[in-house]
């Protein structure tokens, strides 16, 4: 014995096409977002490195002009 449901009505089966269409639409946006989202962690990365590497030569810069001023005093003390 064999259970055979019958076929939904046809708007039944418009509906399910259309809701899967949006599902598969939902993953499709799922995606590109991820690697989107990759991306953006990857350039965050090397933008801090950057902004590290600079901060970096600002205080050598502040560093090497305070030593400066301080000689400048020094000699005209």
């Amino acid at each position: 014995m064999v259970w055979v449901d019958p076929a939904p009505p046809l708007r039944v089966g418009l509906a399910f096409e259309d809701l899967h269409a949006e599902v598969e639409g939902s993953w499709i946006k799922c995606h590109h977002l991820k690697k989107e989202n990759i991306e953006l962690a990857r350039k965050n990365k090397a933008l801090k490195k950057k902004l590290r590497e600079r901060g970096d030569e600002m205080l050598l810069l502040w560093v090497l002009l305070l030593v400066v001023i301080c000689i400048i005093v020094v000699l005209l003390w």
